[in-house]
């Protein structure tokens, strides 16, 4: 006997029935990255949302559940940012209404989008206007000014300097408090490593930091992805999509997400802060879509 699973998916007064193809559960299922990721679980949900990581996913979540209370989604943080569009992709071929949340910075290496465009299957003509867009995004980025930059490593330098100097007063400490510093120290090393590089500054603020021809061509590419269902998020990073309802961007996203997340509960929901139009926007996408074509077995209307 051949067991066979059917996803029943009502849009309107209509109910569509899709057989979900067997080689691609087993194909999931027997994925070390994608079965750890609970890809499967989004197979029975209303809609699915894919995320690039954990606290994405618990964010994105919590947004939904205070603005959007009757939405059911599934949320599911991919194993990597590459493989955002592959999930994806296998909800759109099991019929699963979805959408792919990635960070502005997915902009920054041109192979690295025209991937992603091409994974989520925009038309050649559409892949190479978004590719002339971003074009026009990186152009529109600029660059600091060397005083400006040095001022900024110099601040750098000092504060690492100071944790140098914490790290060693403690260095027989707990293994904890040890353990803590020394990521804070990568973190700043990384940080200066990356001050006076113009992607920088897009990562934090995102379309905010482009001048008027940057945010036009954004919203040209950004309109072309999330067609197909890949949201660019327009604030930079998740650390920046509360900066208009007082919590600013923090460069430590474990101190920014605890500080969101209690936060979140208590913020109104007004479509005025960015936060909340994103998510506006992605439960008018995931309610209007139809679900992707997979094999239809049969329709009915009630």
């Amino acid at each position: 006997m051949t067991l066979q699973i059917v996803r029943i998916d009502r849009v309107g007064d209509v109910n569509a029935f899709e057989k979900l193809d067997g080689d691609t559960l087993n194909a999931i299922a027997t994925d070390p990255l994608l079965s750890s990721a609970r890809v499967l679980e989004g197979l029975f949900f209303e809609a699915a949302v894919v995320t690039e990581a954990d606290r994405d996913s618990r964010f994105y979540q919590a947004a939904m559940r205070r603005a959007h209370p009757k939405k059911h989604c599934h949320f599911v943080d991919a194993p990597s940012k590459q493989s955002v569009t592959t999930i994806m992709g296998i909800y759109r071929s099991t019929g699963v209404r979805h959408v792919g949340i990635v960070d502005f910075n997915i902009l920054r290496k041109p192979e690295e989008l025209e991937n992603a465009l091409r994974a989520i299957e925009l038309d050649e003509p559409q892949i190479q206007q978004a590719m002339a867009a971003r074009g026009v995004v990186a152009a529109s980025a600029g660059t600091e000014r060397t005083s400006e930059a040095l001022a900024k490593k110099r601040a750098v330098l000092e504060e690492l300097s100071t944790h140098f100097e914490e790290l060693e007063s403690t260095a027989s400490g707990a293994e904890t408090t040890n353990t803590i510093s020394l990521k804070t120290l990568n973190r700043l090393f990384s940080k200066g490593a990356n001050l006076g590089d113009r992607w920088t500054n897009l990562k934090k603020l995102g379309r905010n930091a482009l001048n008027a021809d940057g945010r036009a061509s954004f919203d040209e590419l950004s309109q072309l992805a999330r067609a197909r269902g890949l949201f660019i998020l327009p604030a930079g990073e998740l650390e920046s999509i509360l900066s208009d309802c007082g919590v600013p961007h923090q460069g430590d996203k474990r101190v920014w997400f605890e500080h969101a997340m209690k936060l979140l509960p208590k913020l109104t929901v007004d479509n005025s802060d960015q936060v909340w139009v994103f998510i506006k926007d992605i439960v008018e996408h995931l309610t209007a879509k139809q679900p992707a074509a997979g094999a239809s077995i049969q329709q009915t209307r009630h």
